[in-house]
């Protein structure tokens, strides 16, 4: 038996146009696979992730796109936490149809002509006064965007989430790949790898259908240092795709961020939608280590804006999974995992609510 529950999403505005209603209503997945996994083998940390976002379907409480109607996916993965004061590593993917690339490009190009923004849209960047004053319209443009914006955090303590959380679980992570004749990076650099792939591979297979096409675009960074890298990235990319789910793909395809050419201006580049991933990656970086730090929430006058919009409900769906060491009693070589819920006190002002009608189980 089905009963009808009726949420809202919000945005900046003050009367939600019924064509818009519409549209929400139709983007939202109410019938997601789950649960997704089944007893083949996959990492703990996907098992309970699946595990808490069925007891989410099952409670009402999770939204998530439909992308099925699309001709492709595109996925766009930026990570954070890499300097050493980091307590978390971070890594970030948003997942959206293809169709909705162009639109969203066009939307921050006039942004950037409006704010004269010349510099990347990065979180390192966020107390520049140009972009401080254009974000709030970009994460808006963002938020109108139908997709799923999924941050997994691990604390720099938890040595593998792949394996075992011990040094001997990091080196079978790294002893899996050379058993498939991956020897593309270093030793240290082969969790990262499982833990990027494990993410996109699970959430392709539980946004897509079979027969889509999916375009994957990372940030510069070691694991996609040169071509031999991305190369072998993008196969094992599609030899896992099908693992989970199971999904039969088209193709992929794979690229690194272009580099801003005079006839290519960094506006026009499919690039501009790393700003988000990478946004996420920073903001939930510093949320998280100085909660911990804290004890409680602190919130820097710098990093608000991306802090409410990462807690908005919207049509870009955001999702944050922490991962830390083990609590009291646990075996030492486990994890502990949790979903982060960031939530607003309250609607906005001047807040634009959209009634969502969903199905719960």
């Amino acid at each position: 038996m089905r009963t009808w529950r009726r949420l809202g999403i919000q945005f900046r505005g003050l009367e939600a146009p019924p064509e818009l209603v519409v549209f929400a209503n139709r983007t939202l997945r109410r019938d997601p696979p789950l649960p997704l996994l089944d007893d083949r083998g996959a990492p703990a940390f996907l098992q309970v992730l699946d595990e808490q976002l069925t007891t989410y379907h099952a409670s009402g409480d999770l939204l998530l796109p439909d992308l099925r109607e699309a001709e492709s996916v595109t996925v766009l993965s930026d990570y954070g936490g890499e300097h050493k004061e980091a307590q978390y590593r971070t890594y970030s993917f948003l997942f959206t149809a293809s169709d909705f690339v162009l639109p969203l490009l066009e939307g921050v190009r006039e942004i950037r002509e409006r704010h004269r923004l010349e510099i990347e849209i990065a979180f390192k960047e966020r107390r520049f006064g140009p972009l401080r004053r254009a974000l709030p319209e970009i994460l808006n443009l963002v938020d109108r965007t139908p997709g799923l914006l999924f941050t997994l955090a691990v604390d720099r303590k938890v040595t593998s989430i792949i394996d075992r959380n011990s040094r001997e679980g990091a080196r079978r992570v790294a002893e899996a790949f050379a058993e498939l004749g991956v020897a593309e990076w270093d030793r240290d650099r082969y969790e990262k790898v499982a833990r990027i792939l494990h993410c996109c591979t699970y959430f392709l297979g539980l946004l897509g259908r079979d027969g889509h096409r999916v375009f994957w675009m990372t940030d510069h960074d070691a694991i996609a240092a040169g071509e031999r890298q991305q190369q072998a990235l993008l196969a094992l990319l599609a030899k896992m795709a099908g693992q989970y789910g199971p999904r039969r793909f088209d193709r992929f395809g794979f690229t690194p961020p272009f580099l801003a050419r005079a006839d290519r201006p960094l506006a026009a580049d499919v690039s501009e939608l790393l700003a988000a991933a990478d946004l996420a990656a920073g903001a939930i970086c510093e949320l998280l280590g100085d909660y911990d730090a804290a004890g409680e929430l602190r919130i820097s006058e710098r990093s608000e804006s991306i802090a409410r919009w990462l807690a908005r409900p919207t049509l870009m769906q955001k999702l944050v999974v922490r991962i830390t060491p083990p609590r009291p009693g646990a075996p030492k070589d486990s994890i502990w995992s949790e979903i982060v819920q960031l939530r607003l006190a309250g609607p906005e002002p001047g807040a634009m609510i959209i009634p969502l009608i969903r199905s719960r189980p």
